[in-house]
């Protein structure tokens, strides 16, 4: 069920005057995009996109954020947590110095993340303790500030969800780019959390991902582009480099949409409703 080039285009031109959608998770800040950027935002707000929840990875990409919101406030909401790849790659003295920093500054942010847990082959041979270490702590930070999260877990569903449960999210949140079965999806449902769909769901293999997004209640799903990374099967992008872009969700929206014998456009607007209720919490 990939989305061919030119379905993705008529599908763009079709919601060209609707405005309000958000991407859900997307990372605007990452040095890749270069002098791209403004381009790549122009295209999204032409489409009508605008609202873009980031996601943290670590300082340097803090930074690179608190830039980017101050140039376009309310538009690019940030998203400040210690990634589990960043605490796998990092030394101990690195992580606390990091995790310290973020207490700081994670008032300043929309929620806390990318936080989670990641035990995919990249990191069979990495010691476990500090992605953990660095997920119990952000957990409790969230629950200290009444943030929402938005998690990043691959791999790692049963131990992620044993320690939500121990540490409930106090706003909830969102589960990016859910790829598990709808069994899973439940229990983070249940949790409060959003499901979170990315151009995953338009390759090959993502049948229990499809299974999933038929059966995740419509109030608990949302859409995103994870750019620059995993792009829509056979989507097109206005970049030279093929980097993804926010303008991919129209493409998710359309694949979201077949599964659900559902219009594209309603999916995108009801995932900008839910991403505000949770998001824009006060």
């Amino acid at each position: 069920m990939g989305i061919k080039p030119e379905d993705a285009s008529s599908e763009l031109r079709e919601v060209d005057d609707v405005t309000g959608y958000w991407d859900a998770h997307c990372h605007l800040a990452d040095e890749r995009f270069g002098n791209d950027l403004g381009s790549v935002l122009e295209r999204a707000r032409a489409l009508g996109i605008r609202r873009f929840l980031q996601g943290g990875v670590g300082p340097e990409d803090w930074d690179r954020q608190l830039r980017l919101a101050r140039e376009r406030p309310g538009e690019v909401l940030p998203v400040f947590g210690v990634h589990p790849w960043w605490a796998a790659s990092h030394s101990v003295e690195e992580l606390e110095g990091a995790l310290g920093r973020l207490e700081g500054l994670a008032p300043a942010g929309t929620a806390i993340g990318e936080l989670g847990l990641d035990f995919s082959r990249r990191w069979e041979l990495t010691p476990r303790e500090p992605q953990l270490h660095a997920f119990r702590t952000q957990l409790a930070l969230a629950r200290q500030l009444t943030k929402p999260l938005v998690l990043h877990v691959v791999r790692a569903h049963g131990e992620a969800l044993k320690l939500l449960g121990e540490q409930p999210p106090e706003v909830g949140g969102l589960v990016h780019s859910f790829s598990g079965s709808p069994e899973v999806a439940c229990q983070y449902v249940e949790l409060g959390l959003l499901i979170s769909v990315s151009g995953a769901v338009t390759r090959k293999g993502a049948e229990s991902l499809r299974k999933s997004v038929v059966r995740i209640p419509p109030e608990c799903l949302v859409i995103e582009s994870d750019s620059p990374d995993q792009p829509p099967e056979g989507a097109t992008t206005g970049l030279a480099s093929g980097l993804n872009e926010p303008l991919a969700i129209f493409a998710v929206a359309k694949t979201v949409a077949l599964l659900r014998n559902e219009a594209p456009e309603a999916v995108l607007e009801r995932s900008a409703e839910n991403l505000k209720r949770v998001f824009e919490h006060e």
